[in-house]
């Protein structure tokens, strides 16, 4: 699959509220998407609580997108009010990615891209908002990003929490095994969860190696927050904001 561009959204919070959902699906709706070279990545929380109803209506949003997307489950997608692990919203998360023909790795030309799970499966609430990425999930960025660096192409992660927030409640709970991995690795990290964009650019083992690009977008649901555009090119990634 050939990509030129990756539009970058999270945080849907699919909610009852209907003028809360209008302005989610008019932001999707505008984005000039390309199904021939495009992909869209969502990072997490689709829904606000996992519900049937909440999954119904956000796979008529993403369905233009269905087979150019990669989604992220985070906890709001895994459970009521984001805190409680609920094995049947986890079964609802499965059945959209299926219905949209989303992917968990994919094979774009010059850019791959891993979609990772970090939902703690817990009944704590701290730890459940939280996220964890796991010792499993950290070798497979090392494999990943090393076999992109053979086949000379950007390695693009995508998963709901982040290593950067500064409150303990949101922080991934093994952020530091995170950033050690991916750090100089991957081409690019994209998250959510704070529901704010941010852009941190880091180099591991100071000057040496290579840069990593890490991006949080906002949440979509929030006043003035739009889609990012990342346009990746043989060596660099641009983001911009699309206004």
């Amino acid at each position: 699959m050939n990509i030129s561009r990756i539009w970058h959204v999270s945080d849907l919070h699919e909610r009852r509220n209907p003028d809360h959902n209008r302005a989610v699906r008019e932001k999707l709706a505008a984005i000039p998407f390309d199904p021939a070279s495009d992909l869209v990545i969502v990072t997490g929380d689709l829904t606000d609580d996992g519900s049937e109803a909440q999954y119904a209506q956000v796979r008529q949003h993403l369905l233009p997108f269905a087979g150019r997307i990669v989604i992220c489950p985070g906890n709001h997608d895994y459970g009521p009010l984001g805190n409680l692990y609920d094995s049947a919203a986890v079964k609802r998360f499965d059945k959209l990615r299926d219905a949209l023909g989303a992917h968990k790795v994919l094979d774009g030309g010059p850019v791959r891209v891993l979609a990772l799970d970090t939902c703690l499966r817990t009944a704590n609430p701290f730890d459940f908002a939280r996220g964890r990425l796991g010792w499993w999930q950290g070798k497979r960025i090392e494999w990943f990003c090393a076999a992109c660096e053979r086949a000379g192409v950007q390695s693009v992660i995508a998963m709901h929490h982040t290593p950067f927030d500064a409150s303990w409640a949101l922080r991934l709970v093994d952020a530091d095994r995170l950033l050690r991995v991916a750090e100089g690795r991957a081409s690019l990290v994209l998250v959510g969860h704070e529901h704010k964009e941010r852009h941190v650019r880091n180099k591991r083992d100071g000057d040496r190696g290579d840069r990593t690009y890490w991006i949080s977008a906002p949440s979509l649901a929030r006043d003035g927050a739009d889609p990012i555009l990342i346009s990746p090119s043989d060596q660099l990634v641009r983001p911009r904001r699309t206004a």
